[in-house]
């Protein structure tokens, strides 16, 4: 079960010593409008609002921008709208124009296959070998990811609510 603390009993509380670090442009980030961030085997992935998806490492001198990956690394839409850890530990994105896509060796690999649907993608997660996709007016889509992408439109015994999926 869970503990519960009664804080109206308690005359001091001990903060262990903590530190935040802002991390903007001038540290080399490509915007301060982030949209996203995962966290991964040391590696911390930002996604800004338009300019792309940095790669930050943590070293002495703390958070440091090692790359940005934009258009001129095979983005081919910079407006990212999420981004996942897929059960093969790729980094994994979707875009506002329908883009799915993952890094391979500090690569971005951007997949031919789409929804069949023209719609942007709003948020990806996995569930085992299974990635889902959320979009905005289309529903859910998935696929298995042990083989070529297919992906089929979510469907089931009771209809969504809404087919805005963000």
């Amino acid at each position: 079960s869970d503990s519960v603390i009664n804080f109206q009993n308690l005359k001091t509380i001990q903060v262990k010593k903590t530190s935040i670090e802002q991390i903007t442009i001038v540290d080399g980030l490509p915007s301060d409008w982030i949209k996203k961030v995962v966290y991964h085997n040391g590696v911390l992935w930002v996604a800004t609002y338009s300019n792309g998806i940095a790669k930050l490492t943590y070293g002495k001198a703390g958070y440091t921008v090692a790359k940005v990956f934009q258009y001129k690394d095979g983005l081919t839409d910079a407006l990212i709208n999420d981004m996942n850890i897929g059960p093969n530990g790729k980094l994994w994105f979707v875009t506002k124009s329908g883009t799915i896509g993952y890094f391979l060796n500090e690569k971005i690999k951007n997949l031919k296959q789409k929804l069949p649907v023209n719609v942007g993608i709003g948020t990806i997660i996995f569930d085992g070998n299974n990635v889902f996709l959320g979009t905005p007016g289309k529903g859910i889509w998935w696929s298995s990811i042990k083989e070529e992408l297919v992906f089929k439109k979510l469907t089931g015994k009771k209809t969504l609510y809404s087919e805005n999926i963000y």
